[in-house]
């Protein structure tokens, strides 16, 4: 997911981070864990590590989410439901 992986990385400069590597070492996650991420190895981050990147950059983490989860469409267990009613 690189775009996240984007993000996070210019929200970083915008907090006078001057690199990923930087921005890893001070929110405490492993800068590997951000170098799978960039490269498609792994489709998103854990929530702790997600919540340390939060705390660091002084975001609401759950507001990006919503964003996210609303631009996703509908999940199959909504049609199930649905189907039932």
């Amino acid at each position: 997911m690189e775009d996240l992986y984007k993000h996070i990385e210019s929200l970083g400069k915008e907090h006078g981070y001057k690199n990923m590597t930087v921005l890893c070492k001070a929110a405490g996650v492993p800068r590997s864990t951000m170098s799978e991420l960039n490269n498609g190895r792994s489709k998103d981050l854990s929530k702790p590590n997600a919540q340390k990147f939060a705390d660091i950059l002084a975001l609401l983490w759950m507001r990006y989410m919503e964003k996210k989860q609303k631009k996703r469409p509908p999940r199959m267990v909504s049609a199930a439901l649905t189907s039932k009613i």
